[in-house]
């Protein structure tokens, strides 16, 4: 996903709570190579679609697990955690990372 390529992934544990099946590739039932196959020739074939899934996978990942949001999120659950808004002079922090 991170090069912008569509994924083809068995939708078994970790690749189905990131590949959306029809948008950033195909989640195949565990263990039908048939199925597979079929999808990869379809992503051989069809280049328009297989740059349409590549591009939004890519946008997925950008979009929610860069550094810059895992950093929020982390900052987010630290306050939360002790009870505290974010204090306004870390905004510093996070217009650095930009």
């Amino acid at each position: 996903m991170a090069a912008s390529k569509p994924v083809v992934a068995f939708n078994d544990g970790g690749p189905g709570e990131l590949v959306k099946d029809g948008q950033t590739g195909f989640l195949i039932p565990p263990g039908n190579t048939e199925i597979m196959a079929e999808r990869i020739i379809e992503l051989i074939r069809n280049e328009e679609l297989s740059i349409r899934m590549g591009n939004a996978g890519r946008r997925l990942l950008k979009e929610n697990f860069s550094m810059k949001k895992y950093g929020k999120d982390m900052e987010r659950l630290y306050y939360e955690t002790l009870g505290h808004a974010r204090p306004h002079a870390h905004r510093r922090l996070w217009s650095a990372i930009k």
